[in-house]
């Protein structure tokens, strides 16, 4: 699970090209490699919680996606499926969408705002559906205060490159296939190897 008890793959992953740093520049070698260890055996102890049934297991989640025309709808569809099938609680925003005020309105435009920061709030992971480098606007302001309040961002890519911006503050990026498979107490974290700008 994602908490303060569990360090996550990719802090290892960052630890280790620290490192590498640190190793570059002639510095304290041992001590890098202290704090390596540290982190892992935190992790370790992490994974052995759940799976013992004492970690805390994630159950909300925030579907953040652009749903403006038949490719988007189809792919945030098959998303919030999957998130499903696994037993977690969705929340997804092209289902709450003010309904009794006036789309384009202030108000309207006001309450939508503030009922979506409040579930990124609410949940305890954003799964973002992305399409690419030029994608939608507010999924990636969604994405951004995520991270930007700690949460773990999983970048589902269904488009054929990214914006640096987006992946490197992912937790993890995964295709709708590797979606499938993913486990959302471990949350295993992966990088983006592909085209990006």
């Amino acid at each position: 699970m994602y908490n303060e008890h569990s360090v996550c793959e990719r802090e290892i992953e960052d630890l280790k090209e620290e490192v590498e740093y640190y190793k570059m520049l002639h510095h304290n070698e041992y001590e890098a490699r202290q704090r390596l260890m540290e982190e892992v055996n935190r992790y370790k102890k992490a994974l052995e919680e759940i799976k013992n049934g004492r970690g805390m297991k994630m159950k909300r989640v925030y579907l953040a996606s652009p749903f403006f025309n038949e490719l988007e709808l189809s792919a945030v569809k098959e998303i919030a499926e999957i998130l499903k099938s696994k037993g977690l609680e969705v929340f997804e925003p092209m289902l709450n969408q003010m309904e009794g005020l006036e789309a384009g309105t202030r108000h309207w435009s006001i309450e939508t705002f503030r009922n979506d920061v409040k579930f990124i709030d609410w949940a305890e992971a954003v799964v973002m559906v992305y399409f690419g480098n030029y994608s939608d606007s507010g999924t990636a302001w969604e994405a951004g205060y995520a991270y930007g309040t700690q949460k773990p961002v999983i970048v589902v890519h269904v488009g054929e490159d990214s914006n640096l911006m987006v992946h490197e503050s992912a937790h993890a990026n995964l295709s709708i296939a590797e979606l499938r498979t993913y486990d959302f107490e471990i949350l295993p974290s992966s990088n983006y190897t592909g085209k990006m700008f």
